[in-house]
């Protein structure tokens, strides 16, 4: 597991709630403490669209960051910082399977149940871990390192400034 302490809290909520950045990823579930506790599941509710607009939202299961930063960018604005957030991000289908094809792993996609990025603040600290589910035993860490390797990329192409813990 690849755990990071961000350095740069400021700039990293920046690209959180204001930039791209994590656009791409889906939003597995999400909390933040401020004057209330507030807990979100970030699974799709497919009574609230029609069968228009699930159609083109395709077979997944989660509401992405894009449609839902929004959302939590007026919940977190205003002159106090929270006491605690956590957002558990996922990893969309076919970024898994570039990852699996790019480096030439041994697991089929379909054992994998997910690659995640879980971003946590507490206690005046950010911190982002990388998980890895898969559906099937195996010892093969393969697939976790690769998933970190693709992470720490990320974040530094991105420009985000953090440490290693």
């Amino acid at each position: 597991m690849l755990s990071m302490k961000i350095t740069n809290v400021k700039s990293f909520m920046n690209q959180l709630l204001r930039e791209d950045t994590f656009d791409h990823f889906l939003l597995c579930e999400a909390s933040l403490k401020t004057n209330v506790t507030c807990h979100i599941d970030g699974k799709i509710n497919e009574d609230y669209y029609t069968g228009e607009e699930r159609q083109m939202m395709g077979a997944r299961r989660y509401a992405t960051w894009a449609e839902e930063k929004a959302l939590f960018f007026q919940m977190l604005k205003g002159k106090k910082l929270p006491v605690a957030f956590r957002f558990v991000f996922l990893l969309p289908p076919s970024d898994v399977e570039r990852i699996v094809m790019q480096d030439n792993l041994a697991i089929s996609v379909s054992d994998i149940a997910g690659l995640y990025l879980n971003i946590l603040y507490d206690n005046d600290v950010l911190t982002c871990t990388s998980g890895t589910s898969v559906s099937v035993f195996t010892l093969d860490r393969t697939l976790e390192f690769a998933w970190e390797a693709d992470l720490l990329r990320f974040f530094k192409g991105k420009g985000l400034e953090f440490e290693e813990l």
